[in-house]
């Protein structure tokens, strides 16, 4: 592909087909996002509504972990139920994650979208998701470990996940 002789085409791209493609605007990132979402709003409120119904009969039966700062002596023996509740939270969180991805990658496509097709292609690729999500994580917590500090930062994912629960 030649370079383009008048600067105003530096950002144009064209493809083999040879149609031209433009960056978006912000705007247009927004209507196109907005407009997507509205067309297919119901598969992206049954998607969502999978996290609440099966995480509340979780957090029902499992119980909800609550910690106040007089009650940080007791917190070792939370210390299981916090983190069973947290690990069971994030795994459908990842799952409902990316049924929403997957949804909104063949709605864009122009493909035929359904709850089914994407919470299929989600557990087609839940592994690869879930190793990312927990580097995610541990890149995450261990800078908070190495930027505020060990034991503040401690007792505020403690505090984070014992309130994030509710």
């Amino acid at each position: 592909m030649s370079q383009p002789s008048n600067p105003r085409q530096l950002n144009e791209v064209e493809t083999s087909a040879g149609a031209l493609l433009q960056p978006m605007r912000f705007v247009d990132i927004f209507d196109t996002m907005f407009s997507i979402y509205r067309k297919h709003f119901r598969l992206f409120a049954i998607i969502s509504t999978i996290y609440f119904v099966i995480k509340s009969p979780v957090v029902l039966l499992i119980g909800t972990p609550t910690v106040s700062y007089s009650d940080l002596g007791q917190l070792s023996a939370l210390v299981p139920t916090i983190i069973v509740v947290s690990l069971i939270g994030i795994l459908i969180m990842l799952f409902v994650i990316g049924g929403t991805v997957f949804g909104t990658v063949q709605a864009i496509l122009g493909e035929h979208v359904s709850v089914v097709l994407a919470l299929r292609q989600t557990k087609r690729r839940f592994l690869p998701c879930l190793g990312y999500g927990l580097l995610y994580m541990l890149v995450v917590g261990l800078l908070t470990l190495t930027i505020v500090g060990q034991l503040p930062s401690i007792l505020a994912c403690a505090g984070f996940l014992a309130v994030w629960q509710l």
